[in-house]
């Protein structure tokens, strides 16, 4: 499978011409979508949408590790992180 970047840009122009809408309406509409997500991230573990996948919040491991030139031990805190599982139906589309 190629790797393809792939921006929030080529989303809404992709959104304005599949809705038939400005691209000014698109992005509202998109950023909606994304505020929605983002708020769901921060109640929620997992979001699954039947079809497509499961975006779950995983956290990493706190880690130990030395400065390179000073090699000073230095503390790196867990983070979350979201991950994403791709539905059969989207694998084998």
């Amino acid at each position: 499978m190629k790797k393809v970047n792939f921006k929030k840009e080529n989303l809404v122009n992709l959104y304005a011409i599949k809705a038939n809408v400005s691209s000014a309406e698109a992005e509202r509409r998109v950023n909606d979508i994304l505020e929605i997500l983002t708020n769901i991230f921060k109640r929620a573990d997992k979001l699954i949408l039947r079809n497509f996948g499961t975006f779950t919040i995983k956290m990493t491991k706190r880690e130990e590790t030395k400065h390179p030139v000073t090699g000073e031990i230095i503390k790196i805190a867990p983070r979350k992180y979201v991950q994403f599982k791709m539905s059969k139906k989207l694998l084998y589309f």
